[in-house]
């Protein structure tokens, strides 16, 4: 995935330069995504009234190093040319959902409600609480009156995961947020846990004031 998927005879064919060895290919490719989602909010929102744009993005747009984030983690504007703040500063899009999820290598939960690691890999949640905190923090600082709606992974062991990000998002000013997916949270049986706690009150859709 990534870059690489990019490298097409297409588009390299239109860019007129080799994908790989020209430093400016991945500058015209992150134009070519910023102008088909700006081609979609100028030509197909304003056709239906009450229509949003949206996008999961990916949970890193740049990784800044004062974070003190561990590895080498993929970056959406960097490996996949999703530069989606500036969607967000160009007021193209109505709001986006950072896809801060846990990684997926994982054999369930043990009795104490701890992951159990997958052994044929070296994966642990990348995603802690503070992390994803500094994610949110980081996109609705970029908001420009749009909305964040920032991603909750539904496969936490513990529902206290869950609710813990989701005062996070109150508390950072989100719109609201997305827990993905249906499946992990019926499996899980946090339908419950939702209605008793952070979803005990009904929730108000926010409006998009800007549109016309």
């Amino acid at each position: 995935g990534g870059s690489n998927t990019s490298c097409d005879p297409v588009s390299e064919a239109r860019y007129g330069a080799n994908c790989f060895s020209n430093s400016g290919y991945a500058d015209w490719q992150r134009a070519q995504v910023n102008g088909t989602v700006r081609r979609f909010y100028d030509e197909v929102v304003p056709l239906k009234s009450g229509l949003w744009l949206s996008a999961a993005v990916w949970p890193i747009h740049e990784l800044d190093p004062a974070w003190g984030f561990p590895g080498s983690p993929q970056q959406g504007n960097i490996h996949y040319y999703q530069d989606s703040k500036t969607w967000l500063a160009s007021s193209t899009i109505d709001s986006i959902s950072p896809m801060i999820y846990p990684g997926s290598a994982y054999n369930g939960c043990d009795a104490s409600g701890n992951y159990l690691e997958d052994p044929s890999t070296s994966s642990s949640d990348y995603w802690t609480r503070s992390r994803w905190q500094t994610l949110v923090a980081d996109f609705q600082a970029a908001g420009n009156g749009r909305y964040v709606i920032p991603g909750i992974g539904a496969g936490y062991c513990s529902f206290a995961e869950i609710e813990a990000r989701i005062e996070m998002a109150r508390a950072a000013g989100t719109a609201g947020h997305a827990i993905f997916s249906y499946s992990s949270l019926l499996s899980n049986s946090y339908f419950d846990d939702l209605a008793a706690g952070p979803y005990a009150e009904t929730a108000v859709v926010p409006e998009i004031s800007w549109h016309p």
